[in-house]
């Protein structure tokens, strides 16, 4: 028997209506989270930013004299991290998984050891696809007096942005420290003689790692250990495998203890280092971190920067994948690519008709290019994480013409490589 309807009450249909509205205002505001002197070219993928560059690594650049992400640093928009939810295009319905609940977890890196501030275009792909944000938080900068840590106020805007967009940020663990590993405080060529590679300025490293991890582990869903170390602007006295091994096992112990849910992945390589990457797995690392860190910062589509016995190259990128997936069905690794994409580090790739403008005004008939790599990359059961190298565009003030790498120009313009990748995001949502 049906009961009565009550005097006043509305018709069912306009009741699923009401309810449909306020589901999906709950939706689109998003679940909260509780919380050189020496240089490496062309395949070294991180000369600014997103993962550090050799200047924070080596501590030799002044805060002063960097050139800000995008344009100059007097025409950066002021303001723009958080924007206003409503200048989202009214009706947008894309809401797809936080970066760090996908598979594989996918991000992008952003220039939070600067506090250069987000351009909108930046911040709406951030609240559109909900990616890992990949930031340094330098050693350097939490320990500025022995023993004494504190997270400057320069990281808040991109904590408060995860915060809001409902996701979580990806962690690199690093550099050296010029109160630990090196005299006079400068990184440089026979100066900066230990580094981490010392017991003692590594734990004095796990120190700094202890109280990020008990201050922020609820942000933090991807912790990174190093970047490049395979490199020698990145490690010094120069690269050592050993070494790096001890310093990430070490690393990751101390994560496992305070956060035995924590996800860890090693340093990305500069490039895919079949031999150092090789190493790692022989030493067994792989069965302590969630996967094994590389870059594969393309300079063509369809190929990939390699290292191997010594030999730098590029290779045909479904050979790449090829070798990553026989590793992980010998041995069950997993790789994080943290860091991805066409970085155009030297002005001769822009005579390649195919990458001519690929860091800008890209031509219609190659928009596809980085979405369509990036699915390839993506769908192998060897990726465990994918992080795009840079969101925005960054100048480098030694290869101004060969720095831009960004979904972002430096004009706040969205890229086509960007339509390709948000298309390419959009088909992976299950």
């Amino acid at each position: 028997m049906t009961p009565p309807r009550l005097a006043g009450a509305r018709p069912r249909w306009c009741l699923a209506l009401a309810g449909l509205v306020l589901l999906a205002a709950c939706v689109g505001n998003g679940p909260s989270n509780d919380g050189p002197p020496v240089t490496d070219p062309p395949d070294s993928g991180s000369t600014v930013d997103g993962a550090g560059t050799p200047e924070a690594a080596n501590l030799t650049a002044s805060p002063d004299t960097v050139e800000v992400e995008g344009a100059r640093a007097d025409s950066a928009p002021s303001g723009t991290v958080p924007l206003p939810r409503d200048s989202l295009p009214a009706g947008d319905t894309l809401l797809p998984v936080p970066g760090h609940l996908r598979q594989p977890m996918f991000g992008v890196a952003v220039q939070a050891t600067r506090g250069i501030p987000l351009l909108p275009a930046s911040v709406d792909f951030i609240r559109r696809h909900r990616p890992l944000l990949r930031t340094a938080i330098l050693w350097s900068d939490v320990e500025t007096k022995y023993g004494e840590y504190g997270i400057p106020k320069k990281y808040d805007p991109v904590r408060a942005l995860a915060r809001e967009a409902g996701t979580k940020l990806s962690v690199i663990l690093a550099y050296n420290h010029e109160l630990f590993a090196c005299a006079g405080g400068r990184f440089r060529r026979g100066v900066c003689i230990q580094g981490v590679a010392s017991e003692e300025n590594r734990d004095a490293f796990l120190r700094y790692v202890a109280f990020l991890v008990r201050e922020m582990g609820s942000e933090v869903g991807l912790w990174e250990i190093w970047n490049e170390p395979n490199a020698g602007n990145f490690w010094r006295p120069e690269p050592n495998v050993e070494d790096y091994i001890a310093l990430a096992s070490a690393t990751v112990d101390t994560i496992r203890a305070i956060d035995s849910t924590a996800v860890v992945v090693s340093a990305g390589t500069a490039a895919v280092d079949f031999s150092f990457v090789g190493d790692l797995i022989e030493a067994g690392l792989h069965r302590k971190v969630d996967a094994i860190g590389i870059h594969m910062n393309m300079f063509r589509p369809g190929s990939a920067r390699v290292r191997e016995h010594g030999e730098r190259e590029e290779r045909p990128l479904n050979e790449v994948m090829s070798r990553l997936e026989n590793l992980h069905a010998q041995t069950g690794v997993r790789f994080a690519v943290t860091e991805f994409g066409f970085p155009l580090y030297s002005p001769s790739y822009r005579d390649d008709p195919l990458l001519a403008n690929v860091s800008g005004a890209l031509g219609s008939e190659q928009q596809d290019q980085l979405g369509r790599v990036f699915a390839r990359v993506s769908a192998s059961p060897a990726i465990h994480t994918i992080l795009i190298f840079q969101l925005q565009d960054s100048r480098n003030r030694r290869n101004p013409l060969g720095a831009t790498r960004g979904l972002v120009d430096g004009e706040g313009n969205s890229k086509p490589g960007m339509t390709s990748l948000a298309t390419a995001l959009a088909d992976s949502v299950p």
